[in-house]
């Protein structure tokens, strides 16, 4: 339904959004040291003056347009507000989700609610605009008897518990592979940046001293200054890395697909057990609207927080 296609179009802007954002301080800080540290070339190294001019003024031209970019990013968040209709299609299409087994018993949900602690504005206007959708669509035509029973039994199973089981399982193997992956390479950069600091150190107490007395005071300077540039922006990378897994909430949401699944499983159990008339279908039904719509809530709630903003 046009809700769940929505709220994909806004993931994809806000979830792009996030990570070039992620990316743009890293960006800046290589335009930086390009830009100052290209100028160590005016000395012994300097074949042509004016090439690396141009190449150090595209390096400070890099890191102002970054910043420029970091401020655009966040004012157009701002302006469209990609991060709050994502979040608002979102819960539309899952409370919609839930009415395709809810419906045609004649059954309704009370909407979505949201923690004491959070604007409750946004909620109420989902609230209400699945109320109107549900009044508009009207009483099903339908007759509740044994066969309709067990239509509904074998959707709400095959259908809404299985698909969400199949991929909540599936979730759980890739957001743990790409959490594991960013910690493993996030580290092993940090690992270099702590050889890179060492190495900084050696090269200031040799440079210091007479122990290089074969190089010249430029030479000297520019070893030190290009250990000085390593130890910047060689952490960046890592703050990267962490700072997209942070946004994306990659082990949060291996954690919330792993309790998922196994709650999921102890649920479908209950009704393959079969269910004995109406009234037990019900309370199944109203039941299995109440463990999806307290899971999205949790889902909702962890990633109201990661706005785009220019800090």
């Amino acid at each position: 339904h046009s809700a769940d296609e929505l709220a994909k179009r806004y993931s994809d802007l806000y979830r792009s959004c996030g990570i070039i954002r992620q990316l743009l301080p890293l960006l800046a800080s290589l335009g930086l040291a390009l830009g100052f540290y290209i100028g160590l070339f005016g000395g012994p190294y300097n074949p042509g003056p004016e090439i690396f001019k141009i190449i150090s003024s595209i390096g400070f031209f890099i890191q102002a347009f970054c910043f420029v970019l970091i401020i655009m990013l966040s004012n157009a968040e701002k302006r469209y507000h990609w991060h709050k209709k994502f979040s608002d299609y979102r819960s539309l299409a899952e409370m919609l989700r839930q009415m395709e087994y809810l419906a045609p018993a004649g059954l309704v949900i009370n909407g979505l609610r949201a923690p004491a602690y959070l604007n409750t504005k946004n909620v109420s206007w989902i609230n209400w605009h699945l109320r109107s959708i549900i009044r508009e669509a009207g009483l099903p035509n339908a007759k509740i008897d044994a066969e309709m029973l067990k239509e509904s039994v074998n959707y709400i199973s095959n259908v809404t518990l299985g698909n969400q089981i199949a991929y909540h399982s599936d979730n759980i193997d890739k957001m743990a592979l790409i959490a594991k992956r960013i910690n493993k390479y996030g580290l092993r950069i940090y690992y270099c940046g702590i050889i890179v600091f060492f190495l900084r150190f050696i090269a200031y107490s040799l440079t210091s001293g007479s122990a290089l007395i074969i190089l010249s005071g430029a030479e000297k300077d520019y070893i030190t200054k290009f250990f000085n540039m390593l130890s910047m922006v060689i952490p960046l990378f890592s703050s990267f890395l962490f700072g997209v897994s942070s946004q994306e909430g990659f082990e949060r949401v291996g954690q919330l697909s792993m309790a998922m699944t196994e709650k999921l499983d102890i649920h479908k159990s209950v009704i393959q057990r079969g269910l004995s008339d109406y009234n037990a279908f019900i309370k199944y039904a109203q039941a299995t609207a109440e463990i999806m719509l307290s899971e999205f809530a949790d889902w909702n709630t962890f990633f109201s927080t990661k706005k785009i903003s220019k800090a």
